[in-house]
């Protein structure tokens, strides 16, 4: 297992056919064809890193990409209003439909509709915005989607309510794929709260007929029980 990669100082070169979640889109092309991601829902897309990825990865996709705060909206338009491939959308998706406030922060990517969600990284908020909520049933209804080839959430500490807004669409056959952000594994402690767990969400799909299938660290925090990861999840047999 040890020997899949090669070392050069502080660099790997990896057999990406033998190892797993080091990149998604190596781990998608072992799962599907990438012709085949026709709809890709990005859920929490601020600026539109992901989009683009998309967009170059999926060359029959179509992204709706959704991001509440105006002012991240803003720039994401900025990024992607000239891709005739990619929808936008100033909504947050949810658990319900309605308004909801969101906290913002210096460093937009901190931007929560979790009121609890507390870290070291989570100080001050810059203030508090009123953005327009919609549960993924509905959109998916509004817009005449009857499936999502990958659906990716990175909404700090919301994803699960994301996913409750889906509804009898969370099955393999109506969203095959979903690569979403999480923090811990298991039970918070006193130090943090509000973050989303992958044993809940975990729960949750595997109720539904996924598979959990890699998770990708981006960063630890050395100083509290957190981290940032996003996991992969696909149907527990090809649809």
């Amino acid at each position: 297992m040890w020997e899949r990669f090669k070392r050069f100082g502080k660099y790997r070169v990896v057999n990406a056919e033998c190892r797993w979640g080091i990149d998604l889109f190596d781990d998608l092309v072992k799962l599907a064809t990438l012709e085949k991601f026709c709809t890709v829902v990005d859920v929490g897309a601020h600026e539109g890193g992901f989009s683009k990825l998309f967009l170059q990865h999926f060359p029959a996709a179509t992204v709706h990409a959704l991001e509440p705060v105006q002012a991240t909206f803003d720039r994401l338009q900025g990024t992607l209003s000239s891709e005739s491939r990619v929808r936008l959308y100033r909504l947050a998706a949810s658990n319900y439909t309605g308004k909801a406030v969101i906290r913002t922060f210096a460093n937009s990517e901190r931007n929560t509709l979790v009121p609890e969600l507390t870290d070291s990284l989570i100080v001050e908020p810059t203030g508090e915005e009123k953005v327009e909520t919609l549960r993924l049933d509905e959109f998916l209804r509004k817009m005449e989607l009857g499936r999502i080839d990958l659906l990716k959430i990175d909404v700090e500490g919301f994803e699960l309510r994301v996913l409750e807004g889906c509804g009898r669409y969370l099955e393999p056959l109506a969203i095959p794929y979903i690569f979403f952000e999480f923090h811990r594994i298991g039970a918070p402690r006193s130090l943090v709260a509000g973050h989303t767990r992958l044993c809940e969400v975990d729960s949750l799909l595997d109720s539904r007929g996924y598979r959990f299938v890699t998770v990708y660290t981006q960063g630890v925090h050395l100083n509290e029980p957190l981290g940032t990861y996003n996991a992969l999840y696909a149907p527990l047999r090809e649809t």
